[in-house]
C-alpha cells in the first residue's frame, strides 16, 4: 500500500513541472526539457494553439521557459503546453497580441495593427494605413515619397504614371 501511494503522490508530481527547453529537434519538432530538479525529459511534443485551418506555429527554443504536462504523470506521455515569462523574456504588456522572430515584429492591440520588419513600419488603424521605411512599391513601382512623374504640364492636366 506504501509503495503505491507513493507511485500515485510522484505520477502527481509529475502531471506539472516547469523547466527550459535544452535541446530542439527541429525537424521532427520535439524538444527536451531541463526541469527545476535538473532532470532531463526525453524527446516530446510542443503544443499548439492552433494546427488546423487556422495555423499557429510557435515552438519553443534553447533557453525559454516552459511548462510541461502530463496527464498520467509519467514524464515519457508528456508534452509543452506553453510558456511563462522570465528575467530575460519579461511580459510587459497587457491586452496586446505580439509576435516577435529576429527584427520582424507584429503587434495587435483593440485599435491598430502594426508590423515591422528592420526600419520599415506598417501601422492599420482606423483612419488609415502608414508605412515608414526606406521605400514603398507597387507592382515594382516605386510610390513611395522619391518617386517621380513624367508629363509635369502646367494647369489642370493630370500626369503620367509614376515611373
Amino acid at each position: 500500500m506504501t509503495r503505491r501511494i507513493a507511485e500515485l503522490e510522484r505520477r502527481q508530481r509529475g502531471q506539472g513541472m516547469e523547466g527550459r527547453v535544452s535541446n530542439v529537434d527541429p525537424v521532427k519538432g520535439l524538444y527536451r526539457v531541463e526541469l527545476a530538479d535538473g532532470f532531463k525529459t526525453g524527446w516530446i511534443p510542443a503544443r499548439s494553439a492552433s494546427s488546423g485551418a487556422l495555423k499557429m506555429q510557435a515552438e519553443p527554443t534553447i533557453g525559454q521557459m516552459v511548462m510541461v504536462r502530463s496527464e498520467s504523470g509519467d514524464l515519457t506521455d508528456a508534452a509543452i503546453e506553453g510558456s511563462g515569462f522570465t528575467d530575460d523574456r519579461p511580459h510587459d504588456k497587457n491586452g496586446e497580441w505580439f509576435v516577435s522572430l529576429g527584427s520582424a515584429s507584429l503587434l495587435m492591440t483593440e485599435d491598430s495593427i502594426i508590423l515591422t520588419v528592420g526600419g520599415s513600419v506598417a501601422t492599420i488603424t482606423a483612419s488609415g494605413i502608414s508605412f515608414v521605411g526606406p521605400t514603398v512599391t507597387h507592382d515594382g513601382k516605386n510610390i513611395g515619397k522619391t518617386h517621380t512623374h513624367g508629363g509635369i504640364n502646367r494647369g489642370p492636366d493630370n500626369t503620367n504614371p509614376p515611373n
